[in-house]
């Protein structure tokens, strides 16, 4: 669901790629359309103002020119160029930028957010180690989560989710569902990046950059759930 803004902003950035391998390959028509909605979307981007989102859209474009084959990869550097442009022209609230930078402060100039959420990380781990077979749906955040966070942090007494997913999927389905997990998606993208290189060799560029395309989707995903 995207209900608040950081899962909205963590789902369009899944989009943006998608639309970038229709730019690059689609007919004129495809180009002008995707130019529009991939103009809206680094709006509501820059409108949500999710740090994750942000890291999540640096990562998956690093993640596509890195894959992107040789024959259309000047392609994707201008694409992505073209984007940094577009990015550069939306910006226009300066406290976005400053936000975005809290991600790398020192401790003592963390927002309270970002300071907050090292907290649920660490109550997050404390409850693996005391159920490594996970404790079921929602474990964490309905159940024994606000324990936790009390030992962690003593003013925050509320239930609140671990704010990570890769530590709420082991504290509810434990570290062998969070293993197999991970398993599922590696090996999906492994598969795709694979049938990206054959189509590139075929000469398919459409498939070859979908194929990026997607796997540079999941990247974005990965990170915002990080």
């Amino acid at each position: 669901g995207g209900s608040q803004a950081n899962q909205l902003a963590s789902l369009w950035v899944t989009v943006l790629p998608l639309a970038g391998a229709l730019f690059l390959t689609g007919r004129w028509p495809h180009k002008l359309a995707m130019l529009a909605i991939t103009t809206l979307i680094l709006n509501i981007i820059l409108l949500c103002n999710s740090r994750g989102a942000f890291l999540a859209s640096i990562t998956s474009a690093i993640v596509f020119a890195i894959i992107a084959p040789k024959a259309i990869r000047r392609r994707v550097i201008k694409l992505l160029t073209l984007g940094c442009v577009a990015i550069w022209l939306l910006l226009g609230d300066p406290q976005i930028v400053q936000r975005f930078f809290t991600t790398f402060s020192e401790t003592e100039e963390r927002d309270s957010s970002a300071a907050g959420r090292l907290d649920y990380w660490i109550a997050g781990a404390r409850m693996i180690a005391d159920y490594p077979l996970g404790a079921g749906g929602h474990g964490f955040k309905k159940v024994h989560g606000p324990r936790y966070i009390r030992d962690v942090n003593s003013q925050e007494f509320s239930g609140r989710s671990v704010h990570n997913g890769y530590i709420n999927e082991a504290c509810e389905w434990g570290l062998q569902g969070f293993l197999a997990r991970i398993a599922f998606i590696v090996t999906g993208l492994i598969l795709a990046l694979r049938t990206a290189r054959q189509c590139a060799q075929r000469n398919d560029d459409t498939a070859a950059v979908l194929g990026c395309a997607l796997i540079a989707s999941t990247s974005a995903f990965m990170v915002t759930c990080l």
